[in-house]
């Protein structure tokens, strides 16, 4: 609500910063299962974004969107989107946003059990995650990576991921909570049932 009052009284304020208070809001009806509202908020944004020819904006909103349609079981959109966050890029442009686009088209390959496409894409964001310095990239590699080997039998993955959120228990945000309901999903699809409970 309080993003609402704040945009509703931003008219006179500038683009980028009427785009950062839709973001903002978008991303709070999401965490508050508002799919449709983030996903028109997440529209709007990208179209200031875009207004402003911001790439690394384009890029990020796009990411977001992908992330809110996968939620809102809108697959193919979602899959747009993904594509849309690295190739609205430049090449050297903007790396954390091109690691955070291929990590995602490696998570939705997941999802579709295409190990070899989620490999793929996870190896392009784990080149690109070392010189952008970001420490969500660097997490969401890592569960991919442990995500990809539980798939393939190796249950180390498992330790791992939570490994990670146990390191980083104090910067937990949904990323995280990622890493528990893979862990999750994978122990009640690969039947250890006691551990998912």
């Amino acid at each position: 609500e309080f993003f609402e009052v704040a945009f509703d009284h931003a008219s006179q304020t500038s683009s980028r910063d009427r785009a950062e208070l839709l973001e903002r809001l978008a991303a709070e009806l999401y965490l508050t299962d508002r799919l449709p509202e983030a996903i028109l908020s997440g529209e709007r944004a990208l179209s200031l974004r875009q207004g402003d020819d911001d790439l690394g904006g384009m890029s990020a909103d796009h990411h977001a969107l992908s992330i809110y349609e996968w939620y809102n079981a809108n697959r193919a959109v979602a899959e747009r989107h993904a594509l849309a966050a690295v190739e609205v890029l430049p090449p050297g442009v903007e790396p954390a946003n091109r690691g955070h686009g291929y990590a995602l088209e490696a998570y939705l390959a997941l999802h579709n059990s295409d190990l070899d496409r989620a490999r793929a894409f996870h190896d392009r964001a784990r080149d690109v995650a070392g010189p952008a310095r970001d420490r969500q990239l660097d997490a969401c590699v890592e569960i991919i990576d442990a995500v990809v080997a539980i798939m393939r039998g190796d249950v180390r993955g498992r330790e791992r991921i939570l490994g990670l959120i146990e390191r980083d228990a104090e910067y937990f945000d949904d990323l995280y909570s990622s890493g528990y309901s893979n862990v999750a999903y994978l122990d009640v699809e690969q039947r250890r049932l006691q551990a998912a409970d």
